[in-house]
């Protein structure tokens, strides 16, 4: 069976993980607190646009970027409510 963390976050924090999110691929995990997660999905836009160039030029990598982009803020969004509480703070 896989355990969920249950570590609480305060609520600057949660922000600030959404903000980072929005600006950088990858990071709002790192600030949360799942600094692996984060790692991976930050390698994985890199790959992901990568690819894309190789395959069709600008059009194929700006598709692929906005839509791994915003993948990345839903999944970022689900771990910080997935977490115990947030910490009014």
């Amino acid at each position: 069976m896989i355990e969920e963390k249950t570590t609480t976050i305060s609520r600057d924090r949660a922000i600030l993980g959404y903000i980072m999110g929005i600006l950088i691929t990858g990071t709002g995990h790192m600030i949360v607190g799942r600094i692996v997660r984060g790692v991976l999905i930050l390698i994985g836009a890199v790959a992901v646009v990568y690819v894309a160039g190789l395959i069709g030029g600008l059009v194929l990598i700006a598709i692929c970027a906005v839509i791994y982009w915003v993948l990345q803020l839903v999944d970022v969004y689900k771990q910080i409510h997935r977490m115990k509480g947030v910490v009014k703070a």
